[in-house]
């Protein structure tokens, strides 16, 4: 299975500011996102970085999810061109 490379100013900001665990969800599963990050993410998460290809337009519904379902936690989105857009990886601490 390849590796998903993150560019180098995103993987910075991402260490930078402790985002070390993550879940790779396909595009598809964005409809059911509730559900998986409902178990995916532990009740005491306090920040997720959603990264993201921007043409997915998926930004929106992610934060929406993560602030449904873990309404304490911040929520951001960090675009990178070279991601491959069906997939989305949430970094959370």
């Amino acid at each position: 299975m390849a590796t998903i490379q993150i560019a180098p100013h995103v993987r910075e900001m991402l260490n930078t500011h402790g985002f070390d665990r993550k879940v790779t969800l396909p595009i598809k599963m964005v409809s059911n996102m509730d559900a998986v990050i409902n178990t995916a993410l532990p009740k005491s998460v306090v920040g997720v970085i959603a990264v993201l290809n921007p043409d997915t337009g998926s930004c929106d519904q992610v934060k929406n999810t993560v602030q449904r379902v873990r309404p304490n936690a911040y929520t951001m989105c960090l675009f990178d061109e070279g991601y491959p857009s069906n997939i989305i990886s949430i970094y959370y601490k």
